[in-house]
């Protein structure tokens, strides 16, 4: 199946001793550039609502590993002091759905800009939201 080796690399892309912060990176950058490069059967997939109900009750455990492991980096971030003591795993899972967010506006508007800034935005906003600096919150 063309996903599997996408969850490995997802995997791989958390593992090691780069910071939470590199880890989340790394992450948005593999997730990102995969369905760039399979940008055509995504398309046709995830704008098939039949089949994304179908593929959903498949992978919907390996979702939730992804949701664990993503919440594990966060924890650790939350140890070190480097993230506020928010909860994980609703973190991980809004996390993960920002970088879908960010490849479904690349396949609908067949958006072929760099990944990297792409990867840089998800980052970006997920570690310090949108709001300017001095803005009231």
């Amino acid at each position: 199946m063309i996903v599997e080796p996408l969850f490995t690399s997802l995997m791989n892309a958390m593992e090691g001793d780069d910071t939470p912060v590199q880890k989340l990176r790394s992450y948005s950058r593999t997730c990102i550039d995969f369905f760039d490069r399979n940008h055509d059967f995504f398309r046709v997939i995830f704008f098939d609502r039949h089949r994304i109900q179908e593929q959903r009750k498949r992978y919907h455990k390996l979702y939730g590993n992804f949701v664990a492991r993503v919440a594990e980096i966060i924890d650790e971030g939350i140890q070190r002091g480097e993230f506020r003591p928010l909860d994980p795993a609703k973190l991980a899972a809004m996390f993960i759905e920002s970088n879908m967010a960010v490849v479904m506006q690349r396949l609908d508007r067949h958006d072929e800009g760099s990944i990297d800034d792409d990867v840089t935005l998800v980052v970006a906003v997920f570690m310090n939201g949108i709001a300017a600096k001095g803005a009231t919150r």
